[in-house]
């Protein structure tokens, strides 16, 4: 039987580190993605731009070990709602962003799906606080369960590209007529 914490673990872990990397190869870019959300003072910006890639793979390999568990887990929250608070600053003025999620991996613009993908990360990130604090299941990683949560990682990146894809499209067709 698949433990669900296990499973949610590894997700929310490997979607932390796969979306750092990207951001950490292109920091710069990054960094000013960050200042164009105009959420924080331009010095601020440069200097969460720089932290933010990294302070996601680290809370992404916390996130393995046990003890560093709730600490990570509350650490990605605290990351998601800043996020949030961002993406829905975005949407109220109308500006047309890049959300910078994966860095350059993905080009995926500001939108209510970005919303709903926070949301869904915070949910699970609550799950993992309130299980680890409660210690209601076992943690053992199984196999099975890191494939499941890789697995889940992938799926979403792959929601992502196929969302994006289909705006993009929509834009060109509705641009043409």
């Amino acid at each position: 039987m698949s433990n669900i914490l296990s499973i949610f673990i590894t997700f929310i872990s490997a979607f932390f580190i796969i979306s750092s990397i990207p951001k950490i190869i292109n920091l710069k870019g990054f960094i000013t993605l960050t200042a164009d959300y105009g959420v924080v003072p331009g010095k601020v910006a440069t200097i969460l731009g720089a932290l933010f890639p990294f302070v996601e793979l680290i809370l992404g390999i916390m996130l393995i070990f046990p003890e560093a568990r709730v600490l990570a887990a509350t650490g990605i929250i605290i990351l998601l709602v800043g996020f949030q608070y961002a993406v829905i600053n975005v949407l109220k003025t109308g500006k047309t962003l890049s959300c910078g999620c994966y860095g350059k991996l993905i080009d995926s613009k500001v939108d209510n799906f970005t919303i709903l993908k926070i949301r869904i990360l915070i949910l699970i990130s609550l799950y993992i606080v309130a299980m680890s604090l409660l210690k209601v299941e076992n943690t053992l990683f199984k196999g099975g369960d890191i494939v499941i949560g890789i697995a889940l990682s992938i799926t979403i990146l792959a929601f992502q590209v196929l969302w994006s894809t289909s705006k993009q499209s929509r834009e060109i067709l509705k641009n043409t007529n």
